[in-house]
């Protein structure tokens, strides 16, 4: 069996979604199968697997029934994941939901989804990358990367006023993320 990992066409959606798709290759590989990683293309070959689904509408009237997709989001949590849930509920009438949340399956079973199972994510050795280098090296005291809101501009402003060099990341995948993280003390 020969399976393609699809992330979204969408650079920053790719990103947002790499180490779970190379997390995805790494384990099928290692079981012994073959696999590949794809940007927005469903392979009729393969046992296609989608990350980040509701960035790649354009794959589903292309997607083989076998297809599985893999929910990252959390369901009705904020009313602008609704119609995410309800076009999830939509899609699992013909795929397979992968889902990381018990709390998401069991919302998905009381909308009457059968067809949903729990992806634990685990280690994968390749996914150990980040450079460990010593103090020396990490002139970042604290980084922080991900969505700002208000109480993490209000903590990000006392670490500031406190003479800590801060460094904030939004948007920022892959190995410059790591390398920004490989020099900072804490994150």
């Amino acid at each position: 069996m020969k399976f393609n990992v699809i992330q979204p066409e969408e650079d920053n959606a790719a990103g947002i979604f790499l180490e779970i798709a190379e997390l995805i290759f790494f384990s099928i590989r290692e079981l012994g199968y073959e696999a590949v990683i794809s940007r927005g293309e469903a392979k009729s070959q393969y046992r296609n697997i989608v990350i980040g689904i509701f960035h790649s509408e354009n794959v589903w009237d292309h997607l083989p029934d076998d297809s599985i997709v893999i929910n990252t989001e959390p369901l009705f949590a904020r009313l602008q994941f609704i119609s995410w849930s309800e076009r999830l509920v939509e899609l699992s009438s013909k795929y397979l939901i992968w889902d990381y949340d018990p709390r998401n399956i069991e919302i998905l079973f009381g909308l009457g989804v059968k067809s949903t199972q729990l992806f634990s994510f685990g280690y994968q050795k390749e996914l150990e990358r980040i450079p460990n280098y010593p103090d020396s090296e990490r002139p970042i005291d604290v980084l922080f990367y991900g969505s700002a809101n208000e109480r993490r501009s209000i903590i990000t402003n006392q670490l500031i006023s406190n003479g800590l060099v801060y460094n904030y990341l939004f948007g920022t995948y892959g190995n410059p993320r790591d390398e920004c993280i490989s020099r900072s003390k804490m994150v």
